[in-house]
């Protein structure tokens, strides 16, 4: 599917449209859902409400602050591919999430009472029944988590 066919499309729990980075607490959340379920692609550079293509100024800069970023603050490790895509004279920044192997993936200290926001899907916390499954693997995760801290 070509980016024209993706800015297209609605966000789901597979593809994410920013105008610009928001805060590192909301992106990062998105790219721990993407890890723990079918992976993602959060694409910088499109207005998410107008789908307008807005670019983003320095790509590269944006691509090493969110690489280390991403390594520095998920455990465990996650890999992003990350390309810059040029669209009409403008420029958008791809960030692509594979389903990971190693779940559940969380921020930094998964021991934090945040673990069930930060390791769950976006689209997983809307739906009750779907919560109470969540939150029992929340728990699952957290405990895994602490584990591999010792």
């Amino acid at each position: 599917m070509n980016i024209l066919d993706k800015v297209r499309q609605p966000e789901n729990r597979k593809l994410e449209l920013k105008r610009s980075l928001p805060p590192k607490a909301k992106w990062l959340k998105s790219i721990i859902a993407f890890a723990n379920g079918a992976g993602g692609e959060l694409i910088l550079g499109i207005d998410d409400k107008s789908r307008d293509i807005v670019g983003i100024e320095n790509p590269f800069e944006l691509e090493e602050k969110i690489s280390n970023t991403i390594h520095d603050s998920i455990r465990p490790s996650i890999s992003p591919y990350i390309q810059t895509i040029n669209l009409k004279n403008r420029q958008l920044l791809s960030v692509q999430i594979l389903s990971g192997q190693q779940k559940p993936y969380c921020r930094g200290r998964c021991a934090s009472s945040t673990i069930a926001a930060d390791c769950h899907p976006p689209a997983a916390r809307r739906s009750a029944p779907h919560n109470q499954r969540m939150q029992s693997t929340a728990r699952a995760g957290k405990q895994a988590c602490l584990r591999a801290r010792d």
